[in-house]
């Protein structure tokens, strides 16, 4: 649960700048780079468009400087914000029925990263975001889902069967000699005369087989009715 909370919370998402765009299709756009974003890093903090604060911290800068100042104001706010480790921000630009993307990437542990796609119609969106998304993390392994079944490749799923009946097989033998054995025990308790202590050690070593003999073919049933399941389906 902690790292599910920890990848849900390592990226967030901001609008830096929009021309030609509503307010409403650039949330859309964010929003839709966070669910292509999701498979790779978790699901993203979207914080939408909060870029006016920073405006004003570089007006005495040339337009470059006051771009990189703006974009580190921007990056250390949202950083601040949501506790996010990884800032994502967007420059989106409308050009007649299509959304310029220029997407970029800030964190601590590595140089910026960029990506750019051309937006068409919504009904793409998600593949034209999801090639955004792998630039920006080619290596971002996509989280496990703990309710996922590992995959068995061919060769250990036919395996598997008599692999679980041939332990059953070893159980069944070793609960027999099991049981044998706590024979041999109550046989010699109900026919020699032993001394107190040697009767209670037999009895305590007659009753201990006898339950290890039970549990192991307990086990040695589970496993066989396991292999012949896997046999028939």
């Amino acid at each position: 649960m902690l790292l599910a909370f920890l990848l849900a919370t390592s990226v967030a998402i901001e609008v830096a700048e929009i021309d030609g765009v509503d307010d409403a299709v650039a949330i859309d756009v964010a929003r839709a780079l966070g669910r292509a974003l999701t498979p790779r890093t978790g699901s993203p903090i979207v914080e939408g468009i909060d870029w006016v604060s920073c405006e004003g911290a570089s007006d005495t800068l040339d337009s470059d400087a006051k771009s990189t100042a703006k974009e580190s104001c921007l990056v250390a706010g949202l950083q601040s914000r949501t506790g996010a480790r990884t800032i994502v921000l967007l420059r989106l630009f409308g050009r007649k029925s299509t959304i310029r993307v220029a997407a970029r990437r800030f964190d601590e542990s590595s140089p910026p990263a960029e990506a750019t796609a051309t937006l068409s119609g919504r009904a793409q969106w998600a593949e034209e975001l999801a090639e955004v998304a792998r630039s920006l993390f080619p290596a971002a392994a996509a989280p496990q889902d703990a309710t996922q079944t590992p995959e068995v490749s061919e060769a250990e799923y036919s395996l598997a069967p008599w692999a679980l009946l041939g332990a059953a097989a070893l159980g069944i033998t070793a609960s027999a000699a099991l049981f044998i054995a706590a024979s041999s025990a109550r046989e010699r308790l109900e026919t020699e005369a032993l001394l107190g202590s040697q009767a209670d050690e037999l009895d305590s070593a007659m009753r201990g087989r006898s339950i290890a003999a039970q549990i192991a073919l307990g086990t040695s049933v589970a496993l066989a009715a396991s292999g012949f399941v896997l046999l028939t389906f």
